[in-house]
């Protein structure tokens, strides 16, 4: 574990690479981001039950140049288990929608609300992130969307909204979902896969994935890349 010295250097560190990128290029820039991720020991997620170098670590994964950047709640045991950001039916669900919408994969870059997922010894990851947990994290978001530069930031759940945002925005709630805070052109809010996946009844799930779509497609249409053809396709398919 590396000292307090040692990680306000390689934090410094990456502060000034991130103010005066000169001849570093955005995927050296992202390196460096996970490693200091993989050195944190901020919050409880990272070092409680467990060292910080035994504690499940989800990084993000993508090409730097994305312009859109996904961004999940707090990852789950499977997440966890194989160290990416989305896994499972979630990951499924994400690139079925994706293909629908025309939006390809180097164009999107995934991460979590937060990077660690605690776990003690002999047992699953946990889920149960607190505010204060989410908050910590947040320096790494911001470090993420200062080196991809993403046009548009796509919050799936409300906890992903909090950690961007700052702010507890619920999605299946109705109301304004889309925001522009400057620190990136868009951010926009939509529901959890899982969310879609655990509807109780056929209906609910049919009109749950096409909702889901449809938030995809006002994404893509943000980003100049939305096909109406291929749209309704998709939706017929549904």
């Amino acid at each position: 574990m590396p000292s307090k010295k040692q990680d306000a250097d390689r934090r410094r560190h990456l502060q000034e690479k991130l103010r005066r990128p000169g001849a570093y290029s955005p995927e050296a820039l992202l390196a460096l981001v996970r490693e200091c991720i993989a050195q944190c020991s901020d919050c409880g997620l990272c070092c409680s039950a467990a060292p910080p170098s035994a504690a499940p670590l989800v990084l993000g994964s993508g090409p730097a140049s994305a312009r859109l950047m996904v961004v999940g709640g707090p990852p789950d045991s499977g997440d966890a288990e194989e160290g990416k950001p989305f896994t499972g039916a979630a990951l499924q669900l994400l690139e079925e929608t994706l293909r629908c919408t025309g939006l390809g994969l180097p164009d999107v870059y995934f991460t979590k609300a937060v990077k660690h997922c605690a776990r003690a010894e002999g047992e699953a990851p946990t889920a149960g992130t607190t505010d204060e947990e989410i908050a910590a994290c947040r320096q790494w978001l911001e470090a993420e969307m200062a080196v991809v530069k993403p046009e548009v930031v796509l919050c799936l759940g409300r906890r992903a909204a909090q950690a961007v945002l700052g702010q507890s925005v619920d999605p299946s709630a109705g109301g304004e979902r889309v925001f522009h805070p400057g620190f990136v052109p868009t951010v926009m809010v939509t529901v959890d896969p899982m969310w879609v996946l655990e509807q109780g009844t056929e209906e609910a799930a049919t009109r749950a994935k096409k909702d889901f779509l449809l938030d995809f497609h006002r994404v893509a249409e943000i980003l100049g890349e939305f096909d109406p053809f291929r749209g309704r396709e998709a939706l017929a398919q549904l």
